[in-house]
């Protein structure tokens, strides 16, 4: 199926850049030497730095305030993030950004399932499709056991 596809399609797109990779070298390397401009690797999603910045506004102020806005566009700037772990001032606030978004979520889950939680709970969350022969299912059964 999958060299019908390569033959029948204007472009094949690995879902990440080891997966191109794979289907050049590998998987459909005949295909990539005869038709190698139909072989591209776009990924989509977001990245970690977008992704902090939008959903989390108040750790990201506090991240920009503490080490420059640097990791924006570099998330390894987030390194200089280490020495302040000895910092009590900055835990004390890391803790109250911490809580503020626990509560967010706790309210937002409230008004959206009726459920009430309690913010000083850890959270375990799932931020991909669950894949039935990953550990995230047994984690998933785990978490109804819990919650049962």
């Amino acid at each position: 199926m999958a060299h019908l596809a390569v033959v029948g399609a204007h472009s094949t797109n690995g879902v990440s850049e080891i997966h191109s990779d794979l289907l050049r070298t590998r998987t459909l390397k005949d295909f990539a030497q005869m038709l190698p401009e139909r072989f591209c690797n776009e990924t989509n999603g977001v990245s970690p730095r977008r992704w902090l910045l939008v959903a989390n506004p108040q750790l990201s102020k506090l991240l920009t305030e503490s080490i420059g806005d640097g990791w924006i566009a570099d998330l390894g700037a987030l390194r200089a993030l280490l020495p302040l772990a000895r910092d009590a001032a900055f835990r004390a606030r890391f803790r109250e950004v911490k809580r503020i978004a626990k509560v967010r979520f706790v309210d937002w889950l409230k008004a959206r399932q009726g459920r009430v939680v309690d913010p000083d709970s850890i959270f375990d969350c799932q931020i991909k499709r669950i894949h039935e022969y990953k550990r995230q299912l047994l984690n998933v059964l785990h978490i109804i056991i819990l919650y049962d």
